[in-house]
Parts: C-alpha cells; sequence; structure tokens
C-alpha cells in the first residue's frame, strides 16, 4: 500500500505475528528502472522483512522486468504484480487495475518479469475493471497461470467501483474451484473471526488484509491464535505503539518521508479513538512528528481510560 507499508509499520506487525508474509510499499517501476535515489529507503529490507515481497506498479513489459530484477537483488522472497490499485492518476498511466483491460498487454508484462524473476512471482488484482464478468475473469486467471504466476491475491471489487460495495467473496469462491495456483483472499476483512470465516467459506490458500492491519497491527496474532484453536489475549498501549510506530519512521526513513507517511499511519490508527476523527484533524495540521507524538500524548492525557485496552481469542 502506497504510503502506508513502511517499515515501521511492518516492523510492529512482526513483533505481533512471526508468521505473517510482508509486503513492501506499491514501488513505481520506472523510479525503480531508473534507480532513483528517492526509493533508496522504500526499498531497503530489514531483519524482520521475512517473508517479504516487492510489490511494483507499471505498464511496460522491459521497465516492469528491470525493476523486479533490480529488486530482486536487494533480497526478497518474491516480487509481486500489482493489477488492483484504482487510483485515478494510477489507472489513467495504464498501471495497476487498468491492466485488466487488454489480457494481452497484461500477458506481455507477466511473461517479461517471469523471465526476470528466479524466485516467487505473484499478481494482486481486481476482479475486474468497470464489473465484474467471471468468464472474463477466469480467462485472465487461466492467462497467470500459465505464464508462470505462482500465486494471485484476489480483490473481489471492480476497479471502478473503489471501495463503494462490499467485497464479492462469492467470486473468490468460484475462482478457487477454477485455479490451480494458490488463491488470496483480500478485501473487508475486519476480525480475525470474519477471516476465518472467510477462509472456510471459500477454501483460499490465505487472507491478506489491508487496512484493517495499519489500524490493528495486532490483527495477524489474532487471526494466528484463532487458527490454531489457541486462546490468545493481547493487551494493547495504544499510545506506546502509536509513538513508536511514529517514532521508528522518524528513524528508519528520510525526513522528506515523515509527513506523507505518518499522517498515513495516523488516519488509520485515529480510528481507534473515540475522538479520532478531531484527533486526526489535528495531526494532519502538523509537519513535525514530534509535533503529532505531543498532540498524541494530549489526546491520552485527556483519554487515559482509552490509552489501554485487551484484545482477544478465547
Amino acid at each position: 500500500m502506497a504510503e502506508v507499508s513502511t517499515p515501521a509499520l511492518r516492523k510492529v506487525i512482526k513483533q505481533f505475528c512471526s508468521e505473517v508474509v510482508l509486503y513492501s510499499e506499491m514501488l513505481a517501476s520506472g523510479a525503480i528502472n531508473a534507480k532513483a535515489p528517492h526509493n533508496e529507503p522504500l526499498v531497503q529490507r530489514h531483519e524482520f522483512d521475512t517473508p517479504f515481497f516487492y510489490q511494483i506498479v507499471g505498464n511496460n513489459p522491459a521497465i516492469m522486468a528491470n525493476a523486479a530484477s533490480i529488486l530482486q537483488d536487494y533480497g526478497c522472497d518474491g516480487i509481486d504484480i500489482n493489477m488492483a490499485c484504482s487510483a485515478p492518476h494510477i489507472v489513467k498511466a495504464g498501471c495497476g487495475a487498468q491492466l485488466l483491460v487488454d489480457i494481452h498487454h497484461a500477458r506481455d508484462i507477466v511473461k517479461s518479469c517471469r523471465k526476470a524473476v528466479k524466485n516467487l512471482l505473484t499478481v494482486k488484482m481486481r476482479a475486474g475493471y468497470h464489473d465484474i464478468d467471471m468468464d472474463y475473469l477466469k480467462q485472465f486467471i487461466v492467462m497467470l497461470q500459465d505464464e508462470g504466476v505462482n500465486a494471485i491475491t484476489l480483490h473481489p471489487r471492480a476497479a471502478k467501483w473503489g471501495f463503494s460495495r462490499s467485497a464479492k467473496w462469492d467470486v473468490i469462491d468460484e475462482i478457487v474451484k477454477h485455479a490451480v495456483i494458490p488463491i488470496i483472499g483480500n478485501g473487508d476483512i475486519t476480525t480475525p473471526q470474519l477471516a476465518m470465516q472467510r477462509l472456510h467459506q471459500t477454501r483460499c490458500a490465505g487472507i491478506m488484509i489491508g487496512r484493517v492491519a495499519v489500524q490493528q497491527p495486532w490483527i495477524f496474532a489474532l487471526c494466528n491464535a484463532l487458527y490454531n484453536n489457541n486462546p490468545l489475549t493481547v493487551t494493547i498501549d495504544h499510545a506506546a505503539l502509536w509513538i513508536d510506530v511514529l517514532t521508528d519512521i522518524q528513524t528508519m526513513l528520510p525526513q522528506k518521508l515523515h509527513k506523507s507517511r505518518a499522517h498515513r499511519f495516523c488516519f488509520y490508527f485515529a480510528k481507534n479513538c473515540t475522538f479520532g476523527h478531531e484527533l486526526f484533524t489535528a495531526i494532519r495540521k502538523l509537519s513535525s512528528i514530534d509535533d503529532m507524538i505531543a498532540t498524541i500524548n494530549n489526546y491520552y492525557m485527556r483519554n487515559h481510560m482509552e490509552q489501554y485496552k485487551h484484545y482477544g481469542i478465547p
């Protein structure tokens, strides 16, 4: 997730659950190919980044393949091709979910990347662009399989829907029955119980969690406990966790990235607060992480009953 899956977030998620698979921020293949210096802190792999995938976005087969090759040399478990992002500037450039429109062009990209990538090659995709056409989706899945993709993460919405409609998990159910490679389900997973329900309902190979994992980095630990029928209770000091992530953003990334990455994390994590909207409105006016931390501390001094909360699997 662009500007979201920072090393700081990945670190705290890994502290809660060692089994979780981590992904980089969405990386522009053109910038990687050009070896743009501003990407250096984004592609750095840390000791906690394992298993770890780099995700790339673009629309030129040769540039995508070369970017994949460059990233592979940094050390990773695999490369993930983004065919899911529906942000207007991404699709306008012919990237992300726009690749779903032309199966032949998408094939060229996958074929080139497969030649360049020695380890795992995966695709994250929406179930369609304008709408969901199951026949076309199945054809697209077969193409990806035939070109050597090792697994597919499927978000069962059309790109044009954005997040305005519920994810259609019955689509994943049908695709799992059709596919011969692992299908990972993604979309609207908000609780460990729902993750397990979707996993058993569709028999997909795994579950990917995005937005809620930013709000609740401990959710993977709870999912893992529920999957293994192990009781677990975690006590979260929201203030300490929030400040730890912001401090790690400060130390792991250059100053020019502090504001954007801190704001993105705060947007999600503030949802844990009763007055989260008011708090984030104050934070988004700030540029300094030190000032953001002071604002957060002041919030919990006034609302100390919100600082600690227990989350558990009985």
